[in-house]
């Protein structure tokens, strides 16, 4: 009984279960999870693509294995880092939860050698707050998109633009609308629908795309869907919790001969056809 007892206050002490955000400057990056910090973000720092970026880390403790999953599911939807592609549901949570107490590293400060105790950085004073990090994400959103009027539809066919947002009338709301498409492919798709050359179902149009082998080698690049998030901007930025995301392009089927057939959802096209003109 003894050795039993041994071995699980030894299990409790290694597994530390939390979540690490990694920073590039002001910038959140990548959110995950982990029950060894300096062995999960020593394989990011070897392995990842953007391993450069990397400026600082903050990192939080979780009770148990159940809120870990549940906060950093929370956390990478609700603040949609950079390189999160898994778990990403394309909206953000409806609820809220207690924040973690995120403690902020520099990269080297973090990485001592084993033995070594991890103090929070010396140049960071005080956490990033959620709202800070939310107000960063707003104004890269802003830089990287173009204004437009509330209410006002666009001209699909005739913008080179993916990104817009807008404004409320007194200006205490901001509106991001993201397309993610290959923006001549999702034109010529529009045209064809508009002068009847495809098969109309009740709840689809079908496309059949005759020898297409870009379509077959990189089908990924032609799905198409938009994302809608607001945000209140006046003393604390948050979320106005009307975010949509809507996959417009849901089925591509290939075919070893290379033809392909695109089917496109008339109510997710509809909810397109709400915000441009085409």
């Amino acid at each position: 009984m003894i050795f039993s007892t041994k071995c699980h206050r030894e299990k409790e002490k290694i597994d530390v279960y939390g979540i690490y955000n990694i920073f590039n400057k002001d910038e959140l990056i990548y959110i995950g999870k982990t029950i060894n910090f300096q062995s999960r973000l020593r394989n990011h720092m070897s392995t990842k693509t953007w391993k450069n970026e990397i400026t600082h880390i903050s990192i939080a403790e979780c009770k148990n294995k159940i809120d870990m999953d549940i906060y950093e599911k929370y956390y990478i939807n609700k603040l949609n880092p950079k390189y999160n592609k898994a778990i990403v549901y394309g909206e953000q949570p409806t609820f809220k939860i207690d924040e973690l107490n995120f403690k902020i590293f520099g990269v080297n400060e973090f990485f001592k050698p084993k033995g070594s105790k991890i103090t929070e950085s010396k140049n960071k004073t005080k956490n990033i707050s959620v709202c800070d990090q939310r107000r960063n994400k707003i104004n890269e959103l802003i830089k990287n998109s173009i204004e437009i009027v509330e209410g006002e539809k666009v001209d699909f066919l005739n913008t080179t633009f993916l990104n817009f947002h807008w404004y409320n009338s007194n200006r205490t709301e901001i509106t991001f609308l993201k397309i993610n498409c290959n923006l001549e492919f999702f034109k010529s798709i529009l045209l064809d629908i508009r002068n009847g050359k495809c098969e109309s179902t009740e709840y689809k149009y079908k496309f059949l795309l005759k020898n297409n082998e870009n379509i077959c080698n990189d089908y990924k690049h032609y799905c198409i869907s938009f994302g809608i998030s607001g945000y209140m901007v006046c003393d604390k930025i948050k979320s106005t919790g009307n975010s949509i995301g809507t996959n417009i392009t849901t089925e591509i089927i290939s075919y070893e001969n290379k033809d392909v057939e695109v089917h496109i959802w008339k109510n997710s096209l509809n909810d397109f056809l709400k915000y441009f003109t085409c």
